[in-house]
């Protein structure tokens, strides 16, 4: 009897590395957001290399945190063709070696468009929502894809400015969020774009969920109505 395989969930690496290490039924992860990740989907940058002999590691770096991709054995060669600074797509098994959570990579291919990043968003966020044991979870999570340095819509730029202004317009609310937000979003967006702690914040004192609101403004950047002017901030087109 064939063995059923396992499907990948989409994940970033920080579900991983923040998550709860169980090796009862085998070795998995279980998400800060309720999810068991045995056999993952990442999506990341490249940011250091080692080969030696019969072993071969990646670490991966998708902007929340970072994890080693590991080979032993004659496959360990296969890691050779990949340099620093690639954009990658993983699947992979989670395990741990020695106190160390990493993945072994059963695919591991090379992406040439950076918007594949923000459809893994979108998938990762959809997984949360659906099979997540606490869908209230996604509120945790609220800036996609933090980069390390990068602070909340409080923070300023090199010019000591504030990004966005302390007290943003509120146009006239139409009563369809994805119209309110894309109004939202052209009000107050200046030079910067608009963060997405914002949007939140702002729709949610009008009664709307959170995951309710970060899902349409993903909706509305995969549909090529707004677009991500850096990690988190967003502009009308």
């Amino acid at each position: 009897m064939t063995r059923e395989r396992l499907t990948a969930m989409r994940a970033s690496v920080k579900d991983i590395i923040t998550g709860r290490y169980d090796d009862n039924n085998g070795p998995c992860v279980i998400s800060q957001m309720g999810i068991e990740l045995r056999r993952v989907a990442l999506v990341g940058h490249i940011v250091d290399k080692l080969y030696k002999d019969n072993y071969a590691s990646l670490t991966l770096d998708d902007g929340t945190e970072t994890i080693r991709l590991k080979v032993w054995g004659p496959d360990a060669h296969a890691l050779e063709a990949f340099d620093v600074s690639d954009l990658v797509l993983v699947v992979g098994k989670v395990r741990m070696y020695q106190e160390e959570l990493f993945v072994a990579p059963e695919l591991l291919r090379r992406l040439d468009d950076p918007n594949f990043m923000t459809l893994h968003l979108l998938e990762r966020y959809h997984t949360i929502l659906t099979r997540g044991r606490r869908v209230g979870a996604v509120v945790t999570d609220v800036r996609p894809l933090e980069t390390a340095g990068q602070t909340d819509s409080t923070a300023t730029e090199d010019t000591g400015r504030p990004a966005v202004s302390s007290a943003p317009a509120a146009p006239e609310m139409t009563g369809v969020l994805s119209e309110d937000i894309l109004q939202y979003i052209k009000a107050n967006e200046g030079t910067d774009g608009v963060a997405i702690m914002d949007i939140v914040t702002h729709f949610e004192a009008l009664g709307y969920e959170r995951s309710e609101i970060q899902l349409e403004v993903m909706s509305l950047l995969s549909e090529g109505i707004i677009m991500e002017k850096a990690i988190g901030r967003y502009a009308s087109l």
